[in-house]
């Protein structure tokens, strides 16, 4: 099947799955987990991967936290990562796929094949729709010890004063009714980069199947 996915657009990203699915909590969602607006995630449930104040600046790098165990499905297990909130990497799929410098940035294997049936596929469906990467600053975290990655700087702090292009909590009705903007944090000021070696061993079933999925 093709043609049924939903693009996101910056605004949407914003919102996306940030809040729990009630519904969902009280067993009656009639959406997959895939398919609902809102998160059926209980544990590590996805931030709001920008800074409201100035979406230049990011909270999370598209990078999965070696402190997050996944299950088969790839649902968060076990999140033994002491930085909650405030960590600088991803805590969930979701955090990953909907980030807005990996969603709609490789092109989708499945759409090529004509079986894509994801309604909000985070990779892209045809060249028009693909994204191209940007530019961002990750505050609090100049001087850590992270993996290097292209496209995002280190710095000390959120700059304010930027033009905001992104939506505000209170405009999140105007983009999709079941759809809310997640509260702001600040990011912890200590952080410490994760061995990847120990996460990809916990995690190599998420690993492949990731890779399956993708077309580079």
């Amino acid at each position: 099947m093709m043609g049924i996915s939903k693009f996101l657009d910056d605004d949407a990203l914003s919102c996306f799955r940030t809040k729990l699915c009630h519904n969902y909590m009280r067993g009656h969602c009639r959406f997959t987990d895939a398919g609902c607006l809102y998160s059926h995630q209980s544990i590590c449930m996805r931030r709001c991967p920008v800074y409201l104040s100035n979406t230049s600046f990011v909270r999370y790098i598209p990078v999965l936290c070696k402190y997050i165990i996944f299950g088969p499905n790839f649902e968060v297990i076990r999140a033994n990562c002491r930085y909650g909130v405030d960590c600088i990497y991803a805590h969930c799929l979701d955090e990953l796929l909907y980030h807005p410098n990996f969603y709609k940035t490789i092109l989708c294997k499945d759409v090529l094949e004509g079986r894509c049936e994801q309604i909000f596929c985070p990779f892209a469906h045809s060249k028009a729709e693909q994204r191209r990467l940007k530019d961002y600053k990750v505050p609090f975290a100049k001087n850590r010890k992270i993996p290097p990655i292209k496209h995002f700087t280190l710095v000390d702090k959120v700059e304010r004063g930027r033009r905001n292009t992104w939506p505000q909590p209170k405009d999140t009705q105007k983009l999709v009714e079941t759809i809310s903007a997640s509260t702001c944090v600040t990011a912890s000021t200590d952080m410490e980069s994760p061995n990847n070696d120990e996460w990809n061993e916990e995690n190599a079933h998420l690993i492949k199947s990731l890779g399956d999925l993708r077309l580079e």
